[in-house]
């Protein structure tokens, strides 16, 4: 199992909501970091078949992202809202073209692939999940947001906890096929991403 490295990709400990959140499902988290995948994405183990259908099934979740992020923008009740939605919206959107320039170097054509291979079974349920509590028109952005905060700082500790167990070597040589992943998800850029979500859910589930 890994050695947990306390704080890095955690959110600072607070009184807030989406501390609660995170607290709560903790211990998931670790059971997550301390799956099959996760661990063969750290030691350069998992097939190439494996990660590229992981590739497809993330784009997937990368699309229900950022429509969720829309009925947010929609809902929300002041300026900040509409200019923060719009900003994530960006932003997954620009992570879906890096995905697509990813997927290349894995020898996928993600147009291709989406067209050809539906969302798998866990992927389904999640986007659907997503799906419900977005559009829904009981929601507003804080009952979206909680939906979807935890699978951000998810990542983020992932990322950030893989990048401790398996640092980068020094000597240039590639040392994984995962290191762009792994330096994506623990990248001051998605900690910061991740970070405002939670800044926002709190404010929102606040009012």
């Amino acid at each position: 199992e890994f050695l947990i490295i306390k704080a890095m990709g955690e959110p600072v400990k607070s009184s807030n909501f989406s501390y609660k959140l995170w607290s709560d499902s903790k211990e998931l988290a670790d059971k997550s970091l301390n799956h099959n995948f996760v661990k063969q994405i750290g030691d350069a183990t998992l097939s190439s078949d494996t990660f590229r259908i992981y590739i497809v099934q993330d784009a997937y979740f990368l699309q229900a992202f950022a429509k969720a992020y829309a009925y947010a923008l929609v809902r929300s009740p002041d300026n900040e809202g509409i200019i923060e939605f719009h900003k994530l919206i960006g932003s997954v959107l620009d992570e879906l073209k890096m995905h697509k320039n990813y997927s290349a170097a894995w020898g996928i054509d993600l147009d291709e692939a989406l067209k050809k291979i539906g969302a798998l079974s866990g992927t389904k349920a999640y986007i659907s999940f997503l799906d419900k509590v977005s559009s829904s028109s009981e929601s507003n952005p804080a009952t979206i947001l909680s939906a979807m905060a935890p699978c951000m700082r998810l990542y983020s500790y992932l990322g950030n906890q893989l990048n401790l167990s398996y640092p980068k070597l020094d000597d240039g040589k590639p040392d994984t096929p995962f290191r762009e992943w792994i330096e994506t998800y623990s990248s001051k850029d998605f900690e910061s991403a991740a970070k405002k979500v939670e800044d926002l859910l709190d404010k929102y589930s606040c009012e």
